[in-house]
């Protein structure tokens, strides 16, 4: 609500890739609760694995597609 009223973009939709990883983590959390590592591992690998993948986002400046709408 914060940045409609300031009228700035919200970090989740800014080039930098933020929410993806979050929905990866959580895509591959589920992936490994059905699988028959105990929970404290599927933790572990979710959290590490996803942390690596915000991490070299950064380093290698990773970003997601931008959508230029040009109006006639």
């Amino acid at each position: 609500m914060r940045d409609i009223l300031c009228n700035d973009v919200p970090l989740v939709f800014r080039k930098e890739i933020y929410a993806i990883v979050a929905l990866i983590a959580a895509v591959l959390y589920m992936l490994l609760k059905h699988t028959s590592l105990p929970e404290s591992a599927s933790v572990i690998i979710t959290l590490v694995s996803c942390f690596s993948l915000r991490l070299a986002a950064i380093f290698w400046h990773l970003e997601l597609p931008k959508f230029n709408y040009e109006s006639d």
